[in-house]
Protein backbone atom coordinates (compact mmCIF):
# COMPACT_ATOMS: atom_id res chain seq x y z
CA UNK A 1 0.00 0.00 0.00
CA UNK A 2 1.01 3.05 -1.18
CA UNK A 3 0.22 6.04 0.95
CA UNK A 4 1.17 9.98 -0.88
CA UNK A 5 2.38 12.20 1.24
CA UNK A 6 0.52 15.11 -0.29
CA UNK A 7 -2.74 15.76 0.05
CA UNK A 8 -4.35 17.25 -3.56
CA UNK A 9 -4.07 13.92 -4.98
CA UNK A 10 -7.32 12.90 -5.63
CA UNK A 11 -8.90 8.99 -4.50
CA UNK A 12 -11.98 8.86 -6.65
CA UNK A 13 -10.26 9.77 -9.94
CA UNK A 14 -7.32 7.34 -9.42
CA UNK A 15 -6.37 4.72 -12.14
CA UNK A 16 -3.96 2.29 -12.32
CA UNK A 17 -1.48 2.13 -16.01
CA UNK A 18 1.02 0.10 -17.68
CA UNK A 19 4.20 2.03 -18.76
CA UNK A 20 5.77 0.09 -20.54
CA UNK A 21 5.52 -3.03 -17.78
CA UNK A 22 5.86 -0.49 -15.31
CA UNK A 23 2.89 -0.01 -12.64
CA UNK A 24 1.91 3.53 -13.52
CA UNK A 25 -0.91 5.73 -11.71
CA UNK A 26 -2.85 8.18 -13.25
CA UNK A 27 -4.62 11.35 -11.20
CA UNK A 28 -7.44 12.91 -13.09
CA UNK A 29 -8.92 15.72 -11.61
CA UNK A 30 -12.61 16.65 -13.69
CA UNK A 31 -13.16 19.75 -12.44
CA UNK A 32 -10.62 21.00 -14.73
CA UNK A 33 -11.33 19.09 -17.85
CA UNK A 34 -13.63 20.76 -20.21
CA UNK A 35 -16.55 18.28 -20.67
CA UNK A 36 -17.49 17.99 -16.67
CA UNK A 37 -17.09 21.33 -16.18
CA UNK A 38 -19.43 22.26 -19.03
CA UNK A 39 -21.89 19.39 -17.86
CA UNK A 40 -22.20 20.69 -14.23
CA UNK A 41 -22.26 24.26 -15.45
CA UNK A 42 -25.65 23.46 -17.28
CA UNK A 43 -26.88 21.64 -14.75
CA UNK A 44 -26.95 23.99 -12.36
CA UNK A 45 -27.78 27.14 -14.41
CA UNK A 46 -30.91 24.69 -14.55
CA UNK A 47 -30.76 24.19 -10.91
CA UNK A 48 -30.42 28.24 -10.28
CA UNK A 49 -33.57 29.32 -12.38
CA UNK A 50 -35.75 26.71 -11.37
CA UNK A 51 -35.05 27.97 -7.71
CA UNK A 52 -35.38 31.60 -8.61
CA UNK A 53 -38.56 31.19 -10.00
CA UNK A 54 -40.14 28.69 -7.69
CA UNK A 55 -38.54 31.04 -4.37
CA UNK A 56 -39.86 34.31 -5.84
CA UNK A 57 -42.68 34.72 -3.27
CA UNK A 58 -39.72 34.11 -0.64
CA UNK A 59 -37.74 36.50 -2.04
CA UNK A 60 -40.27 39.38 -1.74
CA UNK A 61 -40.89 38.27 1.72
CA UNK A 62 -37.57 38.81 2.94
CA UNK A 63 -37.34 41.75 1.20
CA UNK A 64 -40.46 43.03 2.69
CA UNK A 65 -39.25 42.07 6.03
CA UNK A 66 -35.71 43.48 5.92
CA UNK A 67 -37.21 47.07 4.73
CA UNK A 68 -39.74 47.52 7.41
CA UNK A 69 -37.68 45.87 10.56
CA UNK A 70 -34.32 47.89 9.85
CA UNK A 71 -32.52 50.62 7.77
CA UNK A 72 -30.75 50.39 4.80
CA UNK A 73 -30.81 48.28 1.71
CA UNK A 74 -32.62 44.92 1.40
CA UNK A 75 -29.02 43.43 -0.70
CA UNK A 76 -25.42 43.77 0.64
CA UNK A 77 -22.56 43.03 -1.55
CA UNK A 78 -19.78 41.08 -0.34
CA UNK A 79 -16.32 41.61 -2.04
CA UNK A 80 -14.78 37.86 -2.49
CA UNK A 81 -12.42 36.32 -4.76
CA UNK A 82 -13.79 34.23 -7.99
CA UNK A 83 -12.26 32.31 -10.45
CA UNK A 84 -8.95 33.06 -11.01
CA UNK A 85 -8.95 35.26 -8.25
CA UNK A 86 -10.91 38.10 -9.98
CA UNK A 87 -13.19 40.02 -7.59
CA UNK A 88 -16.68 39.20 -7.43
CA UNK A 89 -19.75 40.75 -5.97
CA UNK A 90 -21.46 38.42 -3.76
CA UNK A 91 -25.39 38.69 -3.18
CA UNK A 92 -27.03 38.42 0.18
CA UNK A 93 -29.72 39.57 1.74
CA UNK A 94 -28.52 42.37 4.20
CA UNK A 95 -28.39 40.86 7.71
CA UNK A 96 -26.33 43.65 9.78
CA UNK A 97 -27.02 47.10 10.44
CA UNK A 98 -26.15 49.87 8.20
CA UNK A 99 -22.84 50.87 10.44
CA UNK A 100 -21.60 47.32 10.89
CA UNK A 101 -17.80 48.44 9.20
CA UNK A 102 -17.16 51.21 11.81
CA UNK A 103 -18.55 48.69 14.65
CA UNK A 104 -16.69 45.41 13.88
CA UNK A 105 -13.35 47.46 13.87
CA UNK A 106 -14.28 49.29 17.42
CA UNK A 107 -15.31 45.68 18.37
CA UNK A 108 -12.06 43.86 17.11
CA UNK A 109 -9.93 46.85 19.32
CA UNK A 110 -11.43 46.31 22.45
CA UNK A 111 -12.09 42.66 22.63
CA UNK A 112 -8.72 40.47 22.37
CA UNK A 113 -11.29 37.10 22.31
CA UNK A 114 -13.46 38.19 19.65
CA UNK A 115 -10.21 39.59 17.56
CA UNK A 116 -8.77 36.06 18.30
CA UNK A 117 -12.19 34.39 17.23
CA UNK A 118 -12.68 37.00 13.72
CA UNK A 119 -8.68 35.78 12.78
CA UNK A 120 -9.22 32.32 12.99
CA UNK A 121 -12.93 32.10 11.29
CA UNK A 122 -13.56 35.44 9.95
CA UNK A 123 -17.03 35.62 11.87
CA UNK A 124 -18.30 35.99 14.88
CA UNK A 125 -20.59 33.44 16.92
CA UNK A 126 -22.56 35.96 18.62
CA UNK A 127 -22.19 39.03 16.68
CA UNK A 128 -23.80 42.37 18.03
CA UNK A 129 -24.06 44.14 14.48
CA UNK A 130 -26.63 41.23 13.19
CA UNK A 131 -30.29 42.42 13.22
CA UNK A 132 -33.08 40.38 14.90
CA UNK A 133 -34.67 39.43 11.16
CA UNK A 134 -30.85 38.57 10.56
CA UNK A 135 -30.13 36.02 13.04
CA UNK A 136 -33.12 34.34 11.25
CA UNK A 137 -31.99 34.44 8.27
CA UNK A 138 -28.47 33.25 9.26
CA UNK A 139 -29.50 30.65 10.78
CA UNK A 140 -31.56 29.43 8.24
CA UNK A 141 -28.62 29.80 5.74
CA UNK A 142 -32.13 32.18 3.55
CA UNK A 143 -29.48 35.19 3.28
CA UNK A 144 -27.35 33.31 0.89
CA UNK A 145 -30.73 32.67 -1.98
CA UNK A 146 -29.88 35.99 -3.97
CA UNK A 147 -26.46 34.06 -4.82
CA UNK A 148 -28.64 32.45 -7.11
CA UNK A 149 -28.21 35.37 -9.30
CA UNK A 150 -24.62 34.86 -9.32
CA UNK A 151 -24.43 31.62 -10.31
CA UNK A 152 -26.64 33.17 -13.47
CA UNK A 153 -23.98 35.69 -14.01
CA UNK A 154 -21.57 32.60 -14.41
CA UNK A 155 -19.77 34.40 -11.38
CA UNK A 156 -20.85 31.22 -9.28
CA UNK A 157 -21.13 27.83 -8.84
CA UNK A 158 -24.47 26.08 -6.87
CA UNK A 159 -21.78 24.07 -5.13
CA UNK A 160 -18.35 24.80 -4.98
CA UNK A 161 -15.48 26.20 -2.48
CA UNK A 162 -16.49 28.61 -0.11
CA UNK A 163 -15.94 32.34 -1.96
CA UNK A 164 -12.94 33.92 0.36
CA UNK A 165 -11.49 37.36 0.91
CA UNK A 166 -8.89 38.67 -0.31
CA UNK A 167 -6.79 38.06 3.04
CA UNK A 168 -7.78 34.28 3.37
CA UNK A 169 -5.80 33.32 0.63
CA UNK A 170 -2.78 32.94 3.03
CA UNK A 171 -4.69 30.74 5.32
CA UNK A 172 -4.88 28.42 1.76
CA UNK A 173 -1.31 28.55 1.48
CA UNK A 174 -0.28 26.66 -2.22
CA UNK A 175 -3.56 25.08 -2.36
CA UNK A 176 -4.93 28.46 -3.69
CA UNK A 177 -3.20 27.52 -6.90
CA UNK A 178 -6.24 24.92 -7.21
CA UNK A 179 -9.07 26.35 -5.63
CA UNK A 180 -9.03 29.58 -7.59
CA UNK A 181 -9.29 27.49 -10.58
CA UNK A 182 -13.01 26.69 -9.42
CA UNK A 183 -16.01 29.03 -9.18
CA UNK A 184 -17.06 29.48 -5.36
CA UNK A 185 -20.13 28.01 -4.57
CA UNK A 186 -23.38 28.73 -2.59
CA UNK A 187 -23.40 25.92 -0.86
CA UNK A 188 -20.32 23.33 -0.47
CA UNK A 189 -18.58 19.84 1.15
CA UNK A 190 -17.53 22.00 4.35
CA UNK A 191 -21.00 23.63 4.42
CA UNK A 192 -22.54 20.46 4.70
CA UNK A 193 -19.78 19.08 7.34
CA UNK A 194 -20.41 21.04 10.05
CA UNK A 195 -20.38 24.52 8.96
CA UNK A 196 -19.22 27.00 11.44
CA UNK A 197 -18.02 24.09 13.88
CA UNK A 198 -14.91 23.33 11.66
CA UNK A 199 -11.74 25.49 12.00
CA UNK A 200 -9.97 26.81 9.09
CA UNK A 201 -7.46 23.86 8.33
CA UNK A 202 -10.62 21.40 8.02
CA UNK A 203 -12.57 24.06 5.76
CA UNK A 204 -9.47 24.19 3.63
CA UNK A 205 -9.01 20.40 3.50
CA UNK A 206 -12.67 19.93 2.66
CA UNK A 207 -13.01 22.31 0.08
CA UNK A 208 -9.25 20.58 -1.36
CA UNK A 209 -11.30 17.36 -1.13
CA UNK A 210 -13.96 18.73 -3.32
CA UNK A 211 -12.08 19.77 -5.80
CA UNK A 212 -10.15 16.84 -6.46
CA UNK A 213 -12.86 14.26 -6.22
CA UNK A 214 -15.39 15.90 -7.82
CA UNK A 215 -18.86 13.73 -9.48
CA UNK A 216 -22.24 14.91 -10.41
CA UNK A 217 -22.66 12.34 -7.30
CA UNK A 218 -21.11 14.40 -5.15
CA UNK A 219 -22.97 17.41 -5.93
CA UNK A 220 -26.50 15.46 -5.80
CA UNK A 221 -25.20 14.03 -2.01
CA UNK A 222 -23.92 17.88 -1.13
CA UNK A 223 -27.40 19.62 -2.77
CA UNK A 224 -29.42 17.22 -0.52
CA UNK A 225 -27.27 17.08 2.64
CA UNK A 226 -28.00 21.04 2.23
CA UNK A 227 -31.61 20.61 2.28
CA UNK A 228 -31.30 18.89 5.61
CA UNK A 229 -28.93 21.31 6.62
CA UNK A 230 -30.71 24.04 6.36
CA UNK A 231 -33.94 23.17 7.84
CA UNK A 232 -32.42 21.98 11.07
CA UNK A 233 -30.51 24.94 11.05
CA UNK A 234 -27.26 23.38 12.32
CA UNK A 235 -23.58 25.12 13.04
CA UNK A 236 -24.55 28.59 10.87
CA UNK A 237 -24.55 31.68 13.08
Amino acid sequence: MLVPDHEVFPTAWTYPIDINGRLGIELRNQLMLRGPRLAKQSLELVVATIAIIGLLPLFILIAFLIKITSHGPILYCAERLGLEGKTIKVLKFRTMHQDAHAKLEQMLESDPQLRKEWQEKFKLSDDPRITALGRILRRSSLDELPQFFNVLKGEMAVIGPRPIVEKEKAYYGENYAVVNRVKPGITGYWQVSGRSENNYSQRVRMDMYYIMNWSVWLDIYILLKTVKEVIYCKGAF
